[in-house]
Formats: C-alpha cells, sequence, structure tokens
C-alpha cells in the first residue's frame, strides 16, 4: 500500500491498524475538534483527517500552516561593517545596528517594521554556495541591482530565472552566502 493511495489521513492511520477512522470524516464535529484542540489528550476517539495519533498515542494537529513560514533570516558575514556597506550599495538599505543579544547584528529593514526580515551577524559562512539561498526583493529593478552586486564585489551565477511570481538571480556575497535577488512580477 503506497500512503498517497488515499486522500483522508485518518483512512491511512485504519489501513496501518493505527486507529478507526474518526467519527466525524473531517467535518467539523464538535467532539474530534474539541478533543483535537487540546494538545496530546490521551486519545480515546477517532480523529478527523485534520488531525492524526501520534506514535506515544496522543492526538495533535496534522499540519502546521503559519501565516509566515520564515521567522527571521540570519546572515553569517565575517566583516560587518565591510557587509552593511554592500548590502547598503546592492539593496540600498537603511541597515541599523541592534546590540541587545548577544552579538551585534545589522537588521535588513522592512517597510512597516513588522515583516518577516533579515540580519547580517558576524559568524562563519558556509562554505560558497552551500548554506541556504535567502531571496531578497530588489530596490528598483532586477538589472540595475545585479550591475550593483557586482561592482560591490559579489559573483553573479545565474542568467535571470523567471517564474510566475517574477524574477530572480542567484549570486555569491562577498561572504560566498547564497542570495537570490528578486523582483516580484
Amino acid at each position: 500500500m503506497h500512503l498517497g493511495d488515499h486522500k483522508n489521513p485518518a483512512q491511512i492511520l485504519y489501513d496501518l491498524g493505527v486507529r478507526d477512522p474518526s467519527p466525524c470524516g473531517g467535518k467539523e464535529n464538535r467532539d474530534c475538534h474539541n478533543f483535537a484542540n487540546t494538545p496530546d489528550t490521551p486519545l480515546s476517539a477517532g480523529v478527523c483527517d485534520g488531525h492524526y495519533i501520534t506514535n506515544t498515542g496522543k492526538m495533535t494537529k496534522m499540519t502546521f500552516q503559519p501565516q509566515n513560514a520564515l521567522v527571521w533570516a540570519e546572515i553569517p558575514v565575517t566583516n560587518l561593517p565591510s557587509a552593511m556597506e554592500f548590502y547598503k550599495t546592492v539593496f540600498n538599505y537603511t541597515l541599523t545596528i541592534d546590540d541587545t543579544g548577544p552579538n551585534p547584528i545589522a537588521i535588513l529593514p522592512t517597510a512597516d517594521g513588522t515583516g518577516t526580515a533579515a540580519h547580517l551577524y558576524p559568524g562563519k559562512p558556509a562554505s560558497d554556495g552551500t548554506g541556504a539561498t535567502l531571496h531578497l526583493a530588489v530596490p528598483d529593478a532586477l538589472e540595475p541591482t545585479v550591475e550593483r552586486f557586482k561592482k560591490a564585489g559579489g559573483e553573479v551565477l545565474s542568467p535571470p530565472v523567471t517564474i510566475p511570481v517574477g524574477r530572480f538571480v542567484y549570486g555569491l556575497d562577498p561572504d560566498g552566502n547564497s542570495i537570490g535577488m528578486f523582483e516580484a512580477a
């Protein structure tokens, strides 16, 4: 049996011999949904297709879908003042230093100050291009940003890539961090 053969996770659990499928069948059933809203409650009833049983016999929500999966991103740099100048030059950022934590960090701004952002911090970058790729919004158009990226010491790795939501170019910042320069459609 392939797990993908079934659309209803409760049916998958039933087929695996874990528990009977839910009496609520995935519909809003007060008993199942109230029960599921108490995390790690011992299982005493079936589950709907929005929940599953853990290997300890507890029931929990099937999926976690936050508004923003990314909370923040950290970009390690070997020289914070030099990296701040690079990102200011390329992306026209006004970077601010925050020294309230264990390390000073330079915060990449958001329009309203509350959105998902990133920061630069003194650290050891991954080997060239082997870390995560962070895609940063360009301040104007893609091509001028790519030119500033090159002139400021970054290495451009790709031609523009078009996707339904916009275009981007891959590059490495002077510390070898993988950066995508993204222009929305």
